[in-house]
């Protein structure tokens, strides 16, 4: 059906913009369209009513009454005519004596409409997207309150297609708030995934496997406060790997990777699922115990011992406890030597080797300003050379120095 053949009004282009932009055709019959179609019938009396919408070639029904139809052709319709002049409502009392009607299939056939009188739906922008009308079978007048109730009724239609688009509006802002909330969750769930991998990174040695020294410092921290604050046991073992210069040396620094990760797995199977085994740097390792005694750490330094010695079928190679250090109760009721004389009975008796164990102990305050507990470990109970010599495991142990200890006995 081309223009040519029912009446366009002169802003065409925009009102068939306009009514695409309010979304409304081939939707699904609503309560609130209904309820104005039945209104509209009831005020005038008249047994069919609609709300009709026009696109460029058909009416289509958003609501009616009466009515088996729902489109009917554009040029065969009332209301292409009628939005003509969106100012006034349009009245035909008899389509039979309207040239513009009498031909229509809507007179001739089926509702065989004679009266008719549509209010145009216009916007607020002045484009008429179609018309609220009513009809009747035989010719009628309308009186001048019911021309206005029409026209009432035609504005509220409007309105309620305004409510309508803006209620899309905002579930669609809605909806593309969610998802966009989503995403930000998802990008966020994304950076903390890749700062906590970051963070794990920075916190383990890529060599071992096992955490580094920064992470040491952080949890040997917290462990140590934690003794203090409970008046618990907190033992802290250094190991080192004696004579790993020379593996490096006569057998390649390959050799001496495999060797630390090797040590560093097997210390790490002597583990209860709270304690913590580190590398302090080097080929030398450092173990938390939490809630452990002197004797408990001196069972957990001869277990690992019995394990760790000589990876790999490196003759002579083994890792040495070289310092053994308990913060807490027993500590502080055992501070004595493991293994070496203590500084009053080297009064007494001083072995070859017991100088450089009382430097280190006379070195406790200057350390412990630089370092963690754990340098104190390792700087207390250093073997001599003789006794480095022979290799294998050898320790030393002190109590914690009295402004580490706590008060609780």
């Amino acid at each position: 059906m081309s223009r040519s053949d029912f009446p366009v009004p002169p802003n065409e282009e925009d009102r068939l913009r306009a009514i695409e932009a309010y979304e409304i055709l081939d939707t699904l019959p609503e309560r609130s369209f209904d309820d104005f179609v039945r209104l509209a019938s009831l005020i005038c009396e008249t047994p069919l009513a609609t709300i009709s919408l026009l696109d460029d070639h058909r009416q289509w029904f958003k609501a009616k009454v009466g009515l088996d139809a729902d489109e009917t052709p554009r040029a065969d319709s009332f209301c292409t005519h009628a939005i003509m002049s969106p100012d006034s409502v349009m009245v035909v009392e008899d389509a039979h004596l309207d040239e513009r009607f009498v031909d229509s299939p809507l007179v001739t056939d089926d509702p065989k409409s004679r009266f008719y009188a549509g209010a145009s739906l216009v916007t607020h922008s002045g484009e008429a997207l179609g018309t609220l009308c009513v009809m009747d079978t035989e010719p009628r007048s309308i009186t001048p309150a019911q021309v206005e109730a029409l026209q009432i009724l035609a504005n509220e239609v409007v309105s309620q297609l305004d409510l309508r688009r803006s209620i899309a509006t905002l579930e669609e802002a809605a909806l593309a708030q969610e998802t966009h909330l989503g995403e930000l969750q998802e990008r966020q769930h994304n950076l903390e995934e890749a700062e906590s991998r970051l963070t794990a990174a920075a916190m383990t040695d890529s060599l071992t496997g096992i955490p580094n020294r920064r992470a040491l410092d952080d949890q040997l921290e917290a462990e140590h406060e934690r003794a203090k604050r409970y008046g618990t046991d907190l033992a802290i073992v250094m190991i080192d790997i004696d004579f790993f210069k020379d593996v490096n040396d006569l057998l390649g620094h390959q050799v001496g990777d495999s060797t630390l990760a090797t040590v560093a797995h097997l210390l790490r199977q002597e583990l209860r699922t709270h304690d913590v085994i580190a590398r302090y740097g080097g080929e030398e390792f450092l173990a938390i115990l939490p809630n452990t005694g002197l004797s408990g750490g001196l069972s957990w330094r001869n277990a690992s011992a019995g394990r760790s010695n000589a990876p790999h079928g490196t003759s002579g190679l083994s890792p040495s406890a070289r310092a053994l250090r308990v913060v807490g109760r027993e500590g502080s009721r055992r501070a004595r030597w493991w293994g070496w004389p203590t500084r009053r009975s080297s009064r007494r008796r001083r072995p070859a080797g017991t100088a450089s164990a009382e430097r280190a102990t006379s070195e406790t305050n200057s350390v412990k300003r630089r370092d963690p507990p754990c340098s104190w470990a390792k700087r207390s109970g250093v073997a001599p050379p003789s006794a480095r010599a022979r290799g294998g495991w050898r320790a030393g142990a002190c109590g914690a120095p009295r402004s580490h200890v706590s008060p609780r006995s």
